[in-house]
């Protein structure tokens, strides 16, 4: 799931990637705050308990607490567009570095197909690496442990079923990961020729 070379590759993305991980983990709690609110104004009015300046204190609180979640989310898809923007010119600027060091035979070390299909496909697979897979696999698995951490005190049993389901998230993404290399696979195969036949014909 985890690829070394890939993190160790550009630097720069991981630290937007952090952010954003970041970004939708204080989105959440911005979640918890509010339905922790509602519940608690909604169990006031059913115990007969609920007062005026705790409803105005509850109201205040779920409108602000709103647009935070809303400018988070925001945050994050800034983060998200920014890593892939540096993943995209970082891996496209070695590959024109590396077919300049090679020269005009670069086609004696590599195909012109899949040259074409290393600066376009194959981008576009890292950048979805850095940009949606990588954050989500971290927040997949921080959001439940934060979870378990405030709810373990409202009610054990619950909080307890919710870790133990953790591992279904990663075990999930692996098996999509899967299907989508065997995917590849049958895929690619047919690809390069295609390819090189759409370069001959733009090359008239």
């Amino acid at each position: 799931m985890i690829n070394k070379k890939l993190l160790s590759f550009d630097r720069k993305a991981l630290r937007y990637v952090g952010l954003n991980v970041l970004f939708q983990w204080l989105g959440m709690l911005c979640n918890v705050v509010l339905v922790m609110t509602v519940s608690r104004l909604i169990g006031g009015v059913f115990a007969g308990s609920l007062t005026g300046n705790a409803l105005w204190q509850g109201m205040l609180l779920c409108l602000l607490t709103v647009p935070v979640r809303y400018g988070l989310t925001l945050c994050a898809s800034d983060m998200s567009d920014r890593a892939s923007k540096d993943v995209k010119r970082t891996l496209r600027s070695s590959i024109y570095a590396k077919l300049t060091r090679l020269g005009a035979g670069y086609s004696e070390t590599v195909a012109t197909s899949e040259a074409v299909m290393l600066a376009s496909e194959g981008v576009e697979q890292i950048d979805t690496y850095f940009a949606k897979y990588l954050p989500q696999l971290f927040y997949s698995l921080l959001a439940p442990v934060t979870l378990f951490v405030l709810l373990v005190g409202v009610h054990a049993r619950s909080a307890i079923l919710l870790l133990c389901c953790v591992p279904l998230i990663p075990l999930s993404i692996v098996a999509v990961q899967k299907f989508a290399r065997s995917c590849w696979r049958t895929t690619g195969a047919s690809t390069p020729p295609w390819a090189t036949a759409f370069w001959r014909i733009s090359r008239g």
